[in-house]
């Protein structure tokens, strides 16, 4: 028996197994290899190069993959990388096993025991072999029973080991959270709540404050036609693998390797499914992997919000749909980049219909998909002012999944502006409960306070927003905004100028009027009134912010002449114009009312 012991530990190279007093650890087939050559090389410092080489043959990948696997063998043996009980870091050069002994157990030397017992011991051998393999395929196939079942989990972002594949990775995991998302009784974080989480995060940190019970973290590697996946189920409470597997298969078979980690994942969590949710687990929109791997490189690149990412992401979604024109998820997708785009690079009057239109094929495909009612439901409030409508979309997409942030956030704006005041924080309060670490959601709920006339609450949670991240402009502004209401001028300015230093756009520079203004700050909001008009000689500016900055001055009459080109226009502003603490001092003007019967909300 090929059998090397260390400390408690003792590792079978005939069978790849370690074992701990007896019990398997899980590894990866990666992590044991890397584990394997240190200990056959013990005492002697193994160059990273040579490691790399060793497990990485065919592919040229960077050191943090090394690295990665030292800091998971590390875990797994209990042993800080500055005490190097067993792995020696020898920086600039690379690792050396120090632990002692690390030879191999010789066979155990005959007892004077009775004849008849001594022939039973092969047989007992062989037992104990056959009960030990046993033990080792249960632990590698089934999760250890954990103290309690995980109810809440974070797919984290696969991180991506080979260049150029990074869309894989993200891809991948937003397909595991959208089967999961469907399963009853499971709480699944958003891709919105996770893919922050990067290449460098600590999935024990990261399932902390994402407030989960497990977390899902994995490798992808991409080689040549060939694919290979790690991924690892940890319980956050105790850092205890409850399921690990590696999955290794040719590209074409990447939709195959989708579906076994849904489903071995699914009996690691010990879900129970409905008929129905185990069709959904494995189900996918097309049965073509190029227009699936356009459709991953389309959310991939959506959830940058940067004006390259936008184009990308819709380049991405175009060639989806022209390789499988059936693809309802990739005209999904397709909707909620145009939408997005509108808030950017594009004009409502150019990216608003391409988005209506591509919400409404998906539903004619798939009736089902949660994400294109949202899509229709936030164009309808928005831009059609069809309220009613947009409501049953909400409702709709909420019901096909209750776990949709972004139906949860846009239901609450909506509720917001026919000042539905409870019930909107109570969606607010549903999506941050979806994605506690969002800012955007923070300040949907910021938003729903302070158009509710909750001024200190909403103070209280724009400041919690802006802890979540401190350059996201838009908490800025708004916190200026609650502060500037109750008369906090020199912190509303304060909030105001970062806010204008992390993005300097017109939705910012109307707060700063408006603050500049109830501060006495008079020549200040003139200055950058003028600046508004300047730009938009040169660019366009919504009609809807050069009236509100007009009227935030008492201007009003010429606040009330930009307000009809916004209405001619649809801006999407406007729907908040009934609740908006800026249009206070003209909700009694008959040209104000005249505007909310115009747009449905009087």
């Amino acid at each position: 028996m090929n059998l090397l012991n260390f400390g408690p530990f003792t590792l079978d190279l005939d069978r790849r197994v370690l074992l701990r007093e007896g019990t398997p650890v899980p590894l990866t087939p990666k992590t044991y290899d890397t584990l394997a050559l240190l200990v056959r090389n013990s005492g002697r410092v193994v160059g990273k190069g040579e490691l790399m080489d060793a497990l990485w043959p065919d592919a040229v990948v960077e050191e943090n993959n090394l690295n990665q696997q030292i800091s998971t063998l590390r875990k797994v043996l209990g042993d800080r990388a500055e005490e190097g009980r067993y792995i020696k870091t020898v920086p600039g050069h690379g690792y050396r096993f120090v632990a002692s002994p690390a030879l191999p157990v010789s066979d155990p030397p005959d007892l004077p025991v009775p004849r008849r017992t001594h022939r039973l011991i092969p047989a007992a051998i062989a037992l104990i072999l056959l009960v030990a393999g046993g033990v080792w395929l249960w632990f590698s196939r089934t999760p250890h029973a954990p103290v309690s079942q995980p109810r809440s989990i974070a797919v984290l972002p696969f991180k991506s080991l080979s260049g150029g594949d990074e869309y894989l990775g993200l891809g991948l995991t937003d397909v595991l959270i959208t089967r999961l998302s469907n399963v009853r009784g499971m709480i699944v974080r958003p891709t919105s709540a996770v893919r922050r989480y990067g290449q460098e995060a600590d999935p024990l940190a990261a399932g902390r404050r994402l407030h989960v019970d497990a977390v899902l973290d994995g490798t992808i590697q991409r080689m040549n036609d060939r694919v290979r996946i790690t991924v690892r189920l940890l319980n956050v409470a105790d850092g205890v693998a409850l399921w690990g597997d590696t999955f290794d298969d040719r590209f074409t078979g990447f939709f195959a390797v989708e579906d076994s980690i849904s489903e071995r994942l699914t009996r690691a969590l010990a879900l129970r499914l409905s008929e129905e949710e185990r069709k959904g687990l494995t189900a996918r929109g097309t049965s073509n992997l190029e227009a699936h791997q356009w459709y991953l490189k389309g959310r991939y690149y959506s959830t940058q919000w940067t004006v390259e990412g936008f184009t990308r992401a819709l380049e991405a979604f175009h060639r989806a749909i022209a390789i499988d024109p059936t693809y309802a998820l990739a005209y999904a997708g397709q909707a909620d980049a145009y939408y997005r785009a509108t808030t950017i690079h594009l004009t409502p009057q150019e990216g608003v219909p391409r988005a209506r239109a591509a919400a409404l094929a998906a539903l004619r495909l798939d009736d089902g998909l949660a994400e294109a009612h949202a899509a229709l439901g936030i164009i309808k409030f928005r831009y059609d002012w069809d309220f009613a409508g947009a409501e049953r979309e909400f409702r709709r997409a909420i019901a096909l999944n209750a776990e949709d942030v972004e139906a949860h956030q846009w239901y609450s704006e909506y509720l917001t502006a026919f000042g539905r005041v409870a019930e909107s924080v109570a969606e607010a309060r549903t999506a941050q409960q979806i994605d506690p670490l969002s800012p955007e959601v923070a300040w949907d709920l910021g938003l729903a306070l302070l158009f509710g006339n909750r001024t200190h609450e909403a103070v209280e949670i724009l400041k919690t927003a802006v802890d979540l991240d401190p350059r996201f402009w838009l908490t800025h502004s708004f916190l200026g905004w609650a502060y500037s209401e109750e008369g906090k001028h020199d912190l509303a300015y304060s909030e105001y100028e970062k806010a204008r230093a992390l993005d300097d756009n017109p939705d910012v520079l109307v707060q700063g009027i408006l603050i500049a203004h109830r501060a006495g700050r008079t020549f200040d909001a003139q200055r950058m009134l003028d600046d508004l008009l300047q730009r938009s000689k040169t660019r366009y500016v919504a009609p809807f912010y050069i009236a509100a900055a007009y009227i935030s001055m008492n201007q009003n009459d010429r606040g009330f002449e930009w307000l009809q080109k916004a209405l001619a226009e649809r801006n999407e502003l406007l729907v908040f114009i009934k609740v908006a603490p800026s249009f206070r001092s003209v909700r009694s003007d008959l040209r104000f009312v005249a505007a909310l019967r115009r747009i449905g909300l009087s």
